[in-house]
C-alpha cells in the first residue's frame, strides 16, 4: 500500500472514530482488505470500551487498564494491517 493511500484511508477512519463521541453518526464506507476493515472495526470497538468506561462513575483501576490493554492491542493490530498509527 502506498503512502497516498494511507493518508486517502485515514479520513474515513477519522470520520469514524469521530463518531465515537456522537450516538447519531452519519454512515461512513470504509474500504479495504478484509483484515484491514476488521482490524479498523476491532480498535473501534476497543477505544468506545474505554470511552463507556472512563465515562462511568464506579469504574475501578483494573477495569480502565484491563480496557486500555485491548484497546492498545486492538491499536497495534490495525498499525499492522493498515500501515498507519490508530489517532486515538
Amino acid at each position: 500500500m502506498t503512502n497516498n493511500q494511507n493518508i486517502s484511508m485515514m479520513y474515513p477512519l477519522v470520520a469514524a472514530a469521530a463518531a465515537l463521541d456522537h450516538p447519531v453518526a452519519t454512515a461512513t464506507t470504509i474500504g479495504g482488505t478484509k483484515g484491514q476493515v476488521l482490524a479498523t472495526a476491532r480498535v473501534l470497538s476497543a477505544t468506545r470500551e474505554l470511552s463507556d468506561c472512563l465515562a462511568r462513575p464506579d469504574v475501578t483501576l483494573q477495569q480502565v487498564m484491563s480496557r486500555i490493554d485491548r484497546k492498545n492491542s486492538a491499536a497495534a493490530e490495525f498499525t499492522r494491517c493498515v500501515g498507519a498509527q490508530w489517532p486515538l
